[in-house]
């Protein structure tokens, strides 16, 4: 970092700051920031309650936390959550929205800190999000970002380490729990981002089955279409087969009711009184025809 600040400097107190803010108070670069995240002297952290669009991953929960009334795990003390809960391939693994503040997995910051945009970044919840020496709540891995570029924070002990540091020109001191938390979490971190491998090849297998089943099912339709029997002409007398199914086998005929059932004498008096059929006996077999199949109508009486 370049420029030191003054050791007397009053600085705002504020639970967490944007690093653009606290560059410019601390007088060095954001990615002389991003450089001490990397390296594991500081966290960052993102808000995605300010994002523009949702942001999505799977979950991993250690604090089991029951979600509340909306559907919604609420951790880090009530400064960040999940909802939107689906479950996945792995009982431990839940697709979720990302919500509130989350601390960014320090090995993806290098991607940022070399000018990359990050695609599928990693996260992870504290119980108390200010304290890097807090247990861990949950692990997040983001499906898709459309903020490559995010916006970072750091808490306000992050932030007066800094302070510190650049005015008293202090090396960076070593801190054996929060080192050997992070070493926990890399381990916690590479089993979740393995299950979550191994949950997205199932999703994509079950989705090419899936695939495969609507497309042997669309085949054998087509089949089923070209071995149903059509008119290659239709008659007057076919017309007069459709009029009759409409008129007494259409909605009001129940297969289960044989009350609702009209017999060939209906039918054939009904053809020959409406003046639709020239004879009974082209009436009646009109009537049979159009008698559905294995549903005769019942005999006159």
């Amino acid at each position: 970092m370049a420029k030191k600040a003054k050791a007397n400097k009053q600085f705002p107190s504020l639970p967490y700051y944007p690093i653009k803010r606290a560059a410019k108070t601390l007088g060095c670069k954001v990615t002389d920031i991003i450089q001490r995240g990397v390296e594991r002297d500081i966290t960052l952290m993102v808000n995605f309650d300010q994002w523009a669009e949702p942001v999505y991953g799977c979950v991993e929960d250690y604090s089991k936390q029951p979600p509340d009334d909306d559907g919604t795990v609420t951790l880090s003390d009530g400064r960040a959550c999940y909802g939107e809960i689906e479950p996945t391939g792995d009982e431990k693994v839940v697709s979720a929205r990302l919500g509130g503040i989350w601390c960014v997995y320090w090995p993806d910051l290098y991607e940022s800190y070399v000018g990359r945009p990050l695609e599928n970044p990693r996260f992870f919840a504290r119980t108390d999000i200010l304290a890097k020496s807090s247990t861990i709540d949950a692990f997040a891995c983001v499906n898709e970002m459309d903020n490559p570029f995010p916006t970072y924070l750091i808490s306000q002990e992050d932030f007066r380490f800094l302070a510190r540091d650049i005015a008293f020109d202090e090396s960076p001191q070593y801190d054996k729990d929060t080192h050997e938390q992070a070493a926990t979490l890399t381990e916690q971190a590479t089993e979740v981002t393995e299950r979550l491998r191994q949950v997205e090849a199932q999703a994509a297998a079950h989705t090419a089955e899936q695939n495969q089943r609507l497309q042997q099912a669309e085949a054998e339709n087509a089949v089923l279409k070209t071995q149903v029997r059509v008119f290659r002409y239709i008659t007057p007398l076919l017309e007069l087969v459709a009029v009759v199914q409409e008129r007494y086998w259409g909605d009001n005929w129940d297969p289960s009711d044989k009350s609702s059932r009209s017999t060939h004498k209906q039918i054939i008096d009904w053809l020959i009184k409406e003046k639709l059929c020239s004879s009974v006996k082209e009436a009646e077999m009109v009537s049979r025809v159009a008698s559905p199949v294995g549903s005769a109508p019942a005999k006159s009486v």
